[in-house]
């Protein structure tokens, strides 16, 4: 159980550093966002505000990639929490399942008996 767990959280990781580097890819050399950026940019040239739009939605962009990830990270830090209490809950169970050591009843009446005596040191 724990293997297949350990191979399901190196692939979740290994899958959301794939999407986060695809993410910066687009937003460097273009991606889809070029080909509608481009007749927007004939457009915000009319009216001059149009690197305030691209700053915005880049920041945008941005901000919602982190929500993602930080989103992510919670659910796997709480997906490590339960499994560790399931695994730690799995090992109480066995070690209360096993036998208690066997029990030497010793002497009944030890209170009785005098220190210094004979019966005392062969016990």
């Amino acid at each position: 159980m724990p293997s297949g767990l350990i191979r399901f959280t190196v692939l979740l990781i290994l899958l959301m550093t794939s999407w986060c580097a695809a993410g910066d890819e687009l937003e460097t050399s273009g991606g889809v966002s070029s080909a509608v950026a481009a007749p927007r940019q004939t457009m915000e040239t009319n009216d001059g505000s149009g690197n305030d739009d691209a700053e915005e939605t880049e920041l945008r962009r941005k901000s919602a990639l982190a929500g993602m990830l930080i989103l992510a990270l919670i659910c796997l830090v709480f997906l490590v929490l339960i499994v560790g209490v399931v695994l730690w809950a799995h090992r109480l169970r066995r070690i209360a399942r096993q036998p208690l050591p066997d029990q030497h009843p010793g002497d009944a009446l030890w209170y009785l008996r005098r220190p210094g005596s004979p019966e005392s040191e062969s016990d």
